[in-house]
């Protein structure tokens, strides 16, 4: 008896010869504008690019150690600020204020400090309450103050690199699934039978999930969805032009609806694609990480 697949049930060797009948020839630049080429893999990259600039600028400011090593045991001293210098930061659009200081520790040592505030800041020659860590106190700064120019709650920006990344991976995925079908989907003209909006907009558009009917050539009936805002090209023929999978005739894509400007005949031919575009649909999500990935690397071997 032969091997069963526990999926589809089909002998395994029908599979393989499926697979190698209907595998087609995918040029690199067509197989990277429909991975990448979808509007949530290039939005979600651009947000999590531009976002990421906000985080090295903001969190490489912020008082993230200080606030940590706060958190244990101090010690308290009478200090007297020596200098006060505007800085190039702002916090809620009032200036923040570098404060130089010198104090005293519980052993007679004499050190130096150097706290951040835009608030209440004391003038040069004012006596200051000094906070320390106990057994180290080179590590200070005023009450109620901190060691670094921003305080910790900027760390917020962190969301927008995080949702821009979901949404591209979201994107992604989606992109997964259509390669797929560009390498191993059969062929077939469907009805359109059913229109329905989505939740999502792109540009003040709605996004709709068009599905379509078709029947394979044994006979069987199958629905294919896809989801568009220019629901337009879906809509200019009769019958529209689909991928599906003839394991699951619920899974496939509609030509028109490829991202990239890819395009294919009723032959299963790749008849349309861009070198120069799949180049450029891999500059922010390639490019991006990359350049933030090496960015992190510098900064963390500092």
């Amino acid at each position: 008896m032969a091997n069963l697949d526990q999926y589809s049930h089909r002998p395994l060797e029908a599979r393989a010869a499926f697979a190698q009948a209907a595998s087609r020839s995918v040029p690199i630049a067509a197989g990277i504008s429909v991975l990448l080429g979808g509007f949530m893999t290039q939005f979600g990259a651009a947000f999590f690019s531009f976002g990421m600039i906000f985080c090295w600028v903001f969190i490489g400011m912020a008082d993230i150690p200080g606030t940590i090593r706060f958190m244990g045991e101090t010690a308290t001293a009478s200090g007297v600020v020596t200098r006060v210098t505007a800085t190039s930061a702002k916090e809620n659009e009032a200036r923040v204020q570098e404060i130089e200081y010198r104090f005293t520790d519980g052993a007679g040592a004499t050190h130096t400090g150097v706290s951040y505030s835009a608030y209440n800041v004391p003038h040069a020659g004012t006596t200051v309450r000094v906070e320390y860590l106990h057994g180290d106190p080179t590590v200070s700064r005023i009450e109620g103050m901190r060691r670094s120019e921003m305080p910790i709650f900027v760390i917020f920006v962190v969301i927008f690199p995080v949702v821009g990344a979901l949404i591209g991976i979201a994107g992604i995925r989606a992109g997964r699934r259509r390669l797929r079908m560009l390498y191993v989907g059969r062929m077939a003209r469907g009805k359109l039978v059913a229109k329905e909006p989505t939740n999502t907009k792109i540009n003040n558009q709605t996004v709709y999930k068009l599905t379509f009917e078709f029947t394979t050539p044994d006979g069987r009936v199958g629905r294919v969805s896809d989801k568009t805002h220019e629901t337009a090209r879906l809509e200019d023929e009769a019958e529209e032009l689909l991928l599906y999978n003839p394991d699951n005739l619920e899974e496939g894509a509609a030509i028109d609806a490829l991202p990239g400007g890819v395009k294919m005949n009723d032959a299963g031919e790749i008849t349309q694609y861009s070198f120069a575009r799949a180049l450029l649909l891999m500059l922010l999500p390639v490019g991006g990480l990359t350049l933030h990935g090496l960015v992190g690397v510098v900064l963390l071997l500092r």
